[in-house]
């Protein structure tokens, strides 16, 4: 821990290249140590510079050997489980996320990360699993009542799907959760609501949002006031 206090002490005092050169070498003579990595890795995402902490994660993970998470380790497997989700290695994410789930069954994230994971893969029955066990332990997770109502969505489960969604919007009014509303909706018969909810969805200016909202104003009109 001794690098990773005179690391916060440099940092505090505006000095972050000489913080991150007391990591470095501190880990060129001590490359096990898992706090300074950590640290390093924080630094790096701290400043928006996620492609170097996603390599400074991968490569920890290949020094400690690819072996299953210990307790201690599982903050590092977690980081470097994002980072094999950020260049779509979802085999490896997967696997990943799985041994962070293995030594932490409680935590809601990692089970909403590995559903993710599972999805991208088409695992879909494992993924809606792991969705369900996310929901189940963290119910205001605006991310995990998305995620689930999506998949139910697409298994045809429209009414648990847009309490879900509806859910989600509640709790964060994220573009991607209005955009599962408006499906929710529009799958339910609801077609004026589902484009309210695709209009604020397209407001990010994402090309399939934007897209969907363009379709459904062929075919739905909202009442005048």
């Amino acid at each position: 821990w001794t690098a990773v206090v005179l690391a916060d002490a440099l940092i505090a005092l505006d000095r972050e290249s000489d913080a991150e050169a007391a990591l470095r070498s501190f880990l060129d003579a001590h490359p096990f140590e898992l706090p300074p990595r950590l640290r390093w890795i924080a630094l790096h995402d701290a400043r928006g510079d996620f492609a170097a902490g996603d390599a400074l994660a991968e490569a920890a993970v290949r020094v400690a050997g690819n072996a299953p998470p210990s307790a201690k380790a599982v903050m590092l497997w977690a980081r470097a489980a994002r980072a094999a989700q950020n260049r779509d290695a979802f085999e490896l994410a997967t696997a990943r996320w799985e041994a962070v789930v293995a030594q932490t069954p409680a935590d809601a994230h990692a089970w909403t990360q590995l559903g993710l994971s599972r999805y991208a893969l088409g695992r879909t029955a494992s993924a809606t699993s792991a969705l369900e066990r996310a929901h189940a332990q963290a119910p205001d997770s605006a991310q995990a009542a998305n995620a689930l109502a999506w998949l139910l969505l697409e298994a045809g489960d429209t009414a648990r799907a847009l309490a879900l969604a509806r859910n989600a919007v509640a709790l964060r009014a994220a573009p991607s959760y209005h955009d599962t509303l408006a499906r929710a909706l529009d799958a339910s018969g609801d077609c004026n609501g589902a484009l309210e909810q695709a209009t604020l969805a397209a407001a990010s200016e994402k090309n399939e949002l934007v897209a969907y909202l363009r379709e459904l104003r062929t075919r739905c009109v909202l009442p005048q006031p």
